[in-house]
């Protein structure tokens, strides 16, 4: 038997190829390793930006400090010891890490991953809710067009502060999605908003519930439209489901909220189990 000679037409054609395929391979992946780490710098850039000019508009964002990473997967960022606020809608953040995070191939949707302990304080009228909860696990999304927004916890056990009033919590886990419409020609941040909240195993203690401070299953599909210059805060309920203790409270109806969050409305419900 003898060996073909490296001259033999079979030869070369295999070998040559072998050496373009590996070419390719090789300018392929530097292409992708050089657009990754534009696309890094770009979100670095991007929250520098967000850092520095956000006072200007209202916004505070600040962080302890910054890592690139994700690659080739994702271009992310882990902040530490970030803090967020938007003055103009009355809200604001704290956490022990924040990962930002897109694929490199897609801008949108950007995914936000901070578990451990948080903050949050939202302003209603008068009056400021803040929240102080340590998540086992806790991601959000952001897309654009229409804007929409995600949130998904997992072991959330904390306190909400309203006023006068501390309510302990825990749940075992809690979703909401929801998109918002920005109303130009009014100059709102916030036209309305559409939303879905689940939470599974939410004991509410301290708080003195018909069935108990164990609520099994809660599920609200609303459309929330925020206050205006002569109008309240309106939240619509498509439905809402609550289960508790073997009982199950279906409704839906449309309630105002007043400037101290007092709620006033109607909803049809419907009860089983009693």
């Amino acid at each position: 038997m003898h060996a073909r000679p490296m001259t033999h037409p079979g030869f070369v054609r295999h070998h040559l190829r072998a050496i373009l395929g590996a070419g390719a391979l090789v300018i392929l992946t530097t292409a992708y390793a050089a657009w990754w780490l534009y696309a890094s710098g770009l979100l670095k850039s991007e929250l520098s930006l967000l850092q520095e000019r956000g006072p200007a508009v209202g916004i505070t964002a600040q962080w302890s400090a910054i890592a690139l990473t994700g690659f080739p997967f994702a271009v992310a960022a882990d902040l530490e010891k970030p803090v967020y606020a938007n003055d103009q809608i009355g809200f604001g953040w704290t956490g022990e890490t924040l990962r930002v995070s897109f694929r490199p191939w897609s801008l949108s949707p950007v995914r936000f991953v901070a578990p451990g302990q948080q903050r949050w304080i939202v302003a209603q009228g008068e009056n400021t809710i803040t929240i102080d909860a340590h998540a086992k696990a806790a991601a959000a999304s952001y897309a654009s067009a229409p804007e929409r927004v995600t949130l998904d916890t997992e072991e959330t056990r904390g306190t909400v502060q309203w006023a006068e009033t501390s309510l302990p919590f825990t749940v075992a886990r809690a979703k909401l999605s929801g998109s918002a419409w920005i109303d130009k020609d009014k100059q709102q941040s916030l036209a309305k908003a559409v939303a879905l909240i689940e939470a599974d195993g939410l004991i509410l203690q301290g708080l003195a519930l018909p069935l108990g401070p164990k609520i099994d299953r809660l599920r609200l599909d609303a459309e929330i439209a925020p206050p205006g210059p002569q109008t309240p805060a309106t939240v619509k309920l498509a439905s809402a489901q609550f289960a508790a203790d073997g009982v199950e409270i279906k409704g839906a109806g449309t309630l105002t909220l007043d400037a101290q969050g007092t709620p006033d409305g109607t909803l049809d419900l419907t009860v089983r189990g009693l």
